[in-house]
Order: C-alpha cells, then sequence, then structure tokens
C-alpha cells in the first residue's frame, strides 16, 4: 500500500513542476521567432515516432505481426496526441478559438514534460491490452512501451526546440 502512495506523490510532484512554465511566465507576450511551428514539424516526427515504436516493439518482443503492431501504435498514438491538444482547446484562454488558431498563435512548445506524462499514461495500458495475447513476457513489453515513448517523446521535444524558435 506504501508503494502507490510514493507512486502516486511522485506522480502529482511530476505534474506539478512539468506545468510550473505555464504559470511562471504569466502576462508575458509569447513570440516566434522562426517562420516554423510546431505543429509544422508534426508530421514529420508523427511518421518517425510510429516506426521507431512499430521496429521497437516488434524486434524487443520478438512479434511476428508487424501490421498488428503497427495499427495498435498509430491507434496509441492518435490518442495520445489528442488528449493534450483536447485538453487544450477547454482550458481558459483557448476556449474561444478553433484548434488551428491555438496552435497557430501557442504560446507553447507541443511536447514537454506533461506530454510525456499523458503519452505514456494513454499508451501504457492501450498497448499493454492490445498486445498482451502475443507476446510472452508482459514485463517486457511494459518496460519496452515505456522506453520507446520516452525516447521518441524526448526526440520529438528536441526537433520541435531546435527547428522552432521562440521566446518570451
Amino acid at each position: 500500500m506504501k508503494i502507490y502512495k510514493k507512486l502516486s506523490h511522485i506522480g502529482v510532484t511530476a505534474i506539478l513542476i512539468s506545468a510550473f512554465p505555464l504559470f511562471s511566465f504569466a502576462n508575458s507576450s509569447w513570440v516566434w521567432i522562426s517562420e516554423t511551428r510546431p505543429y509544422d514539424v508534426l508530421p514529420f516526427v508523427a511518421a518517425a515516432t510510429l516506426i521507431i515504436e512499430t521496429a521497437a516493439l516488434n524486434l524487443s518482443l520478438k512479434l511476428n505481426n508487424w501490421h498488428k503492431t503497427f495499427v495498435g501504435v498509430l491507434i496509441g498514438n492518435l490518442i495520445s496526441f489528442a488528449v493534450p491538444y483536447i485538453g487544450y482547446s477547454n482550458t481558459p484562454p483557448y476556449y474561444d478559438f478553433p484548434l488551428r488558431d491555438i496552435l497557430e498563435r501557442g504560446p507553447f512548445y507541443t511536447v514537454g514534460g506533461a506530454f510525456l506524462i499523458i503519452t505514456v499514461a494513454v499508451e501504457l495500458p492501450f498497448m499493454y491490452f492490445w498486445l498482451k495475447k502475443d507476446v510472452k513476457n508482459k514485463k517486457l513489453l511494459i518496460l519496452v512501451t515505456v522506453l520507446v515513448n520516452v525516447v521518441t517523446t524526448a526526440m520529438v521535444a528536441l526537433s520541435e526546440r531546435l527547428l522552432c524558435e521562440g521566446h518570451y
């Protein structure tokens, strides 16, 4: 029982720390310096993410069904990418604007610490239930899913920050 209490404290702390930049720049104006925005980079990094996650799961878990793994990774990523955008579009001051305007003018990079937490929270249970009948080692499935999501999320965050420049 104590382990769950510790894990919940760690999870809440991680969420609060990842939200800190949103509050620390209150009433500051964000300016994009580059012409490239995070949504311009999204199709390319999404394709790379799908390939990397599918290959990592198939090769490390020795799965023979690439199509099933790819479809699971695709659905899991679509859900995990949609959840933060739905969250942004339903919170002030963004709820009055269409998603395209939020992405164009939003003062944020798409991928960060909170995005990683959401991605793992969505994709881990989804991929577990999607592939649990096809794998022998379910602990390895969990480990690989978490690790590959950390790696691909870090890759996407780095790509956004290198290609899209902005500041307060």
